[in-house]
């Protein structure tokens, strides 16, 4: 029988700052490092027969402590992998961000700090268990064997909805009185309105029968076209008279010499 590790939903949600034992630098870790309920097992500690706690999931398998028979899982917050750090659990961001974190100050007392990262930490929690610790399921199929869940199995919730019979209309051997006369104004009104129909389309091809007889027997008064103007002849009643022009004009001459007058 496996046990279950139980770990509060709200170490997932706090973000500290740790230095781990060892030459190690500062960093990030998930879940508050001086609460035993984020960090329910040693660091290197095996918890064995168990399976990984609701939010975890098998991030990896050790193959340098394996026992014949017998698996061996680190297992790490959702969404993060192995590595080898101290920690064994690593969510690299990518980018540079800035964070909100908390610390503790010199006085021991946590205290609210910026922080600059590119990946965060988490605690793994080492699980063991062997094939006789796995529970087995009997069906109508065969026996199934369960193996241990990454991730939390959440009861799923369904609807059941039950109808009620409805009643079918039984046939009767008479109409009623309301119905017969619902029945007859039916009838008036379908019989009213095909009649409008029929009369409607009666009109409408005899008008069209009237204005393409009209148009047929009417003459078709073709305008007369005007004389055309032609240019007249010229007149033949006698030639063109031309007047003959004057002589020229007489000229005089000068004389000879002209007397010089003393």
């Amino acid at each position: 029988m496996l046990s279950s590790i139980a770990v509060p939903s709200s170490c997932f949600t706090q973000t500290w700052v740790t230095t781990p034992p060892g030459d190690y630098n500062p960093g990030l870790i998930i879940g508050n490092p001086y609460d035993t309920g984020c960090f329910p097992v040693a660091y290197g500690a095996t918890v064995s027969p168990a399976q990984c706690p609701n939010g975890y999931s098998s991030a990896c398998a050790p193959t340098s402590i394996l026992i014949p028979g017998e698996t061996v899982y680190d297992c790490c917050p959702n969404g993060y992998s192995c590595d080898g750090g101290f920690f064994k659990c690593t969510s690299a961001i990518g980018r540079n961000i800035t964070m909100t974190v908390t610390d503790v100050n010199s006085a021991q007392k946590p205290t609210l700090v910026t922080s600059v990262t590119n990946g965060m930490n988490a605690h793994s929690i080492r699980v063991r268990f062997a094939s006789s610790d796995l529970e087995s399921t009997t069906t109508s199929s065969g026996s199934n064997t369960a193996i241990p869940s990454s991730t939390a199995t959440l009861p799923s919730s369904t609807s059941s909805y039950t109808s009620s019979p409805q009643s079918s209309p039984t046939a009767s051997g008479d109409l009623s009185t309301g119905a017969k006369a619902g029945i007859g104004v039916g009838v008036a009104l379908g019989a009213l309105l095909l009649f409008g129909l029929v009369w409607f389309i009666f009109k409408r091809r005899s008008k069209n029968t009237k204005n393409a007889v009209e148009l047929e027997n009417s003459p078709y008064n073709r305008p007369t076209p005007s004389p055309r103007k032609y240019p007249s002849e010229l007149s033949s009643a006698g030639p063109h008279v031309v007047h003959e022009m004057d002589s020229p004009r007489q000229r005089f001459e000068l004389p000879s010499s002209t007397p010089l007058m003393k």
